[in-house]
């Protein structure tokens, strides 16, 4: 399902788009509350608070982009232990939580927002960069470190994601498209979840 993005090359995709599309990022919708005895399987519900028990360790479901990312990485043998990460949004569901993620590998993370003073400062500094601000190419190509990460986690009106995406790809080692990276990670998550789920409760 996913392919390995390197910097000026860029595979097609007939995978889903991303799903989360939010203009501002620090809201995110409330799913539905489970009945009694059962789980949220996309792990974002603040009822559970999955994502944040996850982050230290503790039972739940992953969120399921954050999810979908941390595999994404894992696959690629992209090391996070110490390494300076650089996390630009701050939904419920994306942001805070994939930060918390990377915080519990021991990643070095710092999260930015779209108020954030000399943005472009701390996305220079970055060897991992996970855009989910929900602002059409607000990362600038020429920010990114050579031979950096990045996840493109927005997905905005015209197929458009948080980076610019050619001038990130010419500097990056390993970068998502828009649509066609995280998106179908996140599905992947959400069923496998889902499967987690069923075969727990017999």
């Amino acid at each position: 399902m996913t392919t390995r993005y390197r910097s000026g090359r860029v595979a097609n995709s007939t995978g889903p788009k991303t799903l989360l599309t939010k203009a501002d990022e620090r809201q995110a919708p409330e799913p539905p509350a489970p009945r009694a005895g059962r789980s949220w399987c996309g792990g974002s519900t603040s009822l559970e608070n999955s994502a944040s028990r996850r982050g230290v360790g503790e039972g739940g479901f992953h969120s399921a982009t954050p999810g979908g990312i941390l595999r994404l990485l894992d696959r690629y043998d992209v090391a996070l232990a110490g390494v300076k990460t650089v996390v630009v949004g701050r939904s419920p569901i994306l942001g805070r939580p994939v930060g918390m993620l990377l915080l519990a590998r021991d990643a070095t993370v710092t999260f930015c927002h779209s108020k954030t003073r000399e943005l472009a400062d701390a996305v220079r500094d970055a060897d991992i960069v996970i855009a989910a601000v929900g602002r059409p190419e607000l990362i600038r190509g020429a920010w990114i470190k050579p031979d950096a990460v990045v996840i493109d986690a927005g997905y905005n009106p015209g197929n458009v994601g948080d980076v610019e995406f050619a001038g990130a790809a010419s500097r990056a080692r390993h970068i998502t498209p828009v649509p066609g990276g995280v998106g179908p990670m996140t599905i992947a998550v959400l069923l496998d979840q889902t499967l987690d789920a069923a075969r727990s409760t017999g």
